[in-house]
């Protein structure tokens, strides 16, 4: 059984717009930047079920930074292997996987830090900005 955490560790991710967390949960979260950025939060759903539909629905993924937070733990960003493609992600102190926020169509997320203690705040190369407190990440919003 696959898992995120091994897509994560081969520097890939499933093509499927929300929040992956570890233990195989998913939340769908559509993130749109023109004519006005805009976040729509959707269903629940199974990493592994998405994932078995469709095997071949990868991307490669690049780190642009990656920062330590003020509780031990890591936030990276960085972009997947087709442009559009953009990602937040939330590290243990091990640097485990413990979610990753992945959108299609956000571009590139280049810029990330930690605004106070838990709560980062994550800038898109298409010039907006999302915030996350990484314990509730589905509560995103933008800034």
């Amino acid at each position: 059984m696959i898992l995120i955490n091994d897509l994560w560790n081969r520097e890939e991710l499933l093509i499927k717009n929300g929040f992956h967390f570890s233990d195989g949960s998913g939340v769908e979260v559509e993130i749109s930047y023109y004519p006005v950025p805009d976040i729509k939060k959707g269903h629940y759903f199974s990493f592994l079920d998405v994932y078995k539909a469709d095997q071949e629905n990868i991307t490669k993924i690049d780190v642009f930074k990656e920062i330590k937070l003020s509780n031990g733990f890591y936030c990276c960003v960085g972009e997947g292997s087709y442009g559009s493609e953009g990602f937040v992600a939330y590290l243990d102190e091990s640097k485990n996987l413990l979610w990753v926020l992945y959108s299609e169509t956000s571009n590139p997320f280049v810029n990330i830090m930690e605004e106070c203690e838990g709560i980062v705040i994550a800038e898109s190369s298409a010039n907006f900005k999302i915030r996350l407190d990484v314990t509730k990440p589905t509560s995103l919003s933008l800034k």
